[in-house]
């Protein structure tokens, strides 16, 4: 089992610490955990493989645990080097949709209909 140090949990944009987000690979599993703004970038900055992943683990909701999901999942879909059907496995609080509905809501609210 491999442990790589993605992010250590700052919600402030420090040179030298990321958003929290962990990536736990075995031999037959790949799990991130948590993934704050940045993390996607990082796993690349390490050479490893984002489409490897099939279990997110969320400790939380808060944003800086959770960005890089949308960006994972659009990625995900979006790659035609990662074999479809990717089927992913998110452990996570159950209000995690009510979340990123809310979320989504603020961004088109808050962002893309003002401009």
């Amino acid at each position: 089992m491999k442990l790589t140090v993605l992010g250590s949990g700052s919600l402030f944009p420090y040179p030298n610490r990321g958003n929290s987000g962990y990536l736990i690979q075995s031999s037959k599993t790949t799990i991130l955990l948590d993934g704050g703004s940045g993390t996607l970038r990082k796993i690349a900055d390490f050479g490893l493989d984002y489409s490897s992943i099939n279990v997110i683990c969320y400790t939380h909701l808060h944003i800086d645990h959770t960005i890089d999901l949308i960006p994972l999942l659009f990625a995900l879909k979006n790659d035609r080097n990662v074999k479809k059907p990717k089927r992913i496995q998110i452990i996570a609080p159950i209000s995690l949709s009510i979340f990123l509905i809310s979320y989504i809501k603020y961004i088109i609210n808050g962002f893309i209909l003002m401009i």
